[in-house]
């Protein structure tokens, strides 16, 4: 993974968690409420982007399985994290796109079924979107550069 998508990933998990944990968040701090709808007004732009991102990071790991293999043997949860995170890039994208890739399709009806499903848990996602970002920036500062 390269350095950029690496950060696209890990940066991109913390706000797309961040704003798909915003119920939960202003039910417990109201005043942080101006500032979500800020950053939400965003959304379709952080979730084309992880989903993109997201997908060619899933071809990378396929092309490159070795390299992911020596992560899961040299730092298990971390590679169990970057695992989760690419897949969690792509869903958190998905939900937060919205329509917007699923518009020049043919049929997007079972995209769009799908999305629903897993918008139903959509706080979760997101903070499970936040956890593994931090947790893979906090690695990448302070153990060695992937």
């Amino acid at each position: 993974m390269g350095n950029f998508f690496f950060y696209v990933i890990s940066v991109g998990l913390l706000i797309g968690g961040i704003i798909c944990a915003q119920s939960f968040i202003v039910k417990k701090n109201p005043k942080a409420e101006k500032n979500l709808k800020q950053l939400a007004a965003q959304s379709k732009i952080i979730g084309i982007l992880l989903f993109v991102v997201g997908i060619i990071e899933i071809i990378d790991v396929v092309i490159n399985w070795g390299a992911i293999e020596f992560l899961i043997n040299y730092a298990p949860i971390t590679g169990i994290v970057f695992i989760a995170a690419i897949i969690l890039s792509v869903l958190i994208g998905l939900i937060l796109s919205g329509e917007s890739l699923t518009a020049k399709l043919k049929n997007p009806e079972k995209i769009d079924n799908f999305r629903s499903k897993i918008e139903t848990k959509k706080v979760a996602l997101g903070f499970l979107g936040i956890l593994c970002g931090g947790y893979l920036l906090l690695f990448k500062l302070f153990r060695f550069s992937l």
